[in-house]
């Protein structure tokens, strides 16, 4: 398991960063994408509390 921060999810959801953390930026979402697709075949899950309240 990888556990990578709350970045990357904000940046899918297009949500701001929470007060005093990291601004997310697109370099977060691109850095878990690497790191999933270093992964090769086996499965990889992406799960975050913040894909909950993602714009749809």
């Amino acid at each position: 398991m990888l556990h990578i921060g709350p970045e990357a999810a904000l940046v899918a959801g297009a949500r701001p960063a929470m007060t005093g953390d990291t601004l997310p930026t697109d370099r977060h979402w691109t850095r878990l994408l690497d790191q999933v697709a270093a992964t090769g075949w086996r499965t990889s899950v992406v799960s975050s509390e913040f894909f909950a309240d993602a714009p749809t």
